[in-house]
């Protein structure tokens, strides 16, 4: 009898936790313990909250940005909505904006994007990031403007090639340098006015390894080459610890463009 009594109060339990279930919010939640490491800034914006998140602090260069986007009321996580990024320096005479890869609205609650910053926050001038958000929902779009702090790297070139034109070459840090084959990217970019910064899809760059303390470079090296939003994806093998000088000539087709290095110490 206990037996059956017992059997019975399993399946009622089973039942009601079955018919307490909703399905009729698919967005699951953001756990605060996965979001990256650093938060870079917030803001409220169209009646939605925005929370900028990076893995560390941001840096002259390639920068990989996430952005939170809940109801401002709710804290629910909102997918129904446009983005547009703008990332404005502010100087003492004028402004100008960098690089962008543009956010991609994600459900999962964090939106990844790119953005490149070709020089650090300071005496020259500040950095922030100008967002345009419609809000379906609402039926509401305003534009509001987030300040960012960005400190100073060696991992970005700002370059004026035998066209005429400025471009911006920026090398990806590689996580953990290896002795041997490591994938190496980098970002090329081109100036079209002081806030249009396009990427460059159609360069060839040819990348050379060297150690001058040493005197040697290395060989099975492969030259990056074009991906996606501006990514030029290659491998460069390191034959030994130490300071390694990465040399890339960027060519349009016959002609070179300019040529540019970069340190990497191990």
């Amino acid at each position: 009898m206990k037996k059956i009594i017992t059997s019975t109060l399993i399946l009622l339990l089973i039942l009601t936790a079955a018919g307490c279930k909703d399905d009729s919010n698919p967005v699951p939640p953001v756990i605060e313990e996965q979001l990256p490491a650093f938060k870079a800034g917030e803001m409220f914006l169209a009646g939605a909250k925005l929370t900028l998140y990076a893995d560390d602090s941001l840096r002259a260069g390639y920068n990989k940005l996430y952005l939170k986007i809940a109801d401002s009321a709710r804290g629910s996580i909102l997918s129904d909505v446009e983005l547009q990024v703008t990332p404005v320096m502010h100087m003492m005479t004028h402004t100008h904006s960098s690089p962008i890869i543009q956010p991609e609205i994600c459900t999962c609650g964090l939106s990844p994007f790119g953005g490149v910053f070709q020089m650090p926050s300071g005496d020259m001038g500040e950095w922030s990031l100008r967002f345009t958000l419609t809000n379906r929902a609402l039926n509401r779009t305003e534009i509001g403007s987030m300040p960012v702090t960005v400190l100073n790297t060696s991992n970005v070139k700002v370059v004026t090639g035998s066209d005429g034109t400025s471009y911006v070459l920026t090398y990806v840090p590689i996580k953990t340098p290896k002795v041997g084959i490591n994938d190496i990217s980098f970002y090329l970019h081109k100036r079209e006015t002081m806030m249009e910064w396009p990427a460059v899809t159609n360069a060839q760059i040819i990348m050379t390894p060297d150690m001058p303390s040493m005197g040697h470079g290395s060989p099975n090296n492969v030259n990056p080459v074009h991906a996606q939003n501006g990514e030029y994806k290659g491998k460069v093998n390191f034959t030994m610890t130490g300071e390694w000088r990465i040399t890339c000539q960027v060519n349009s087709g016959s002609d070179s463009l300019f040529t540019s290095s970069f340190n990497i110490n191990f």
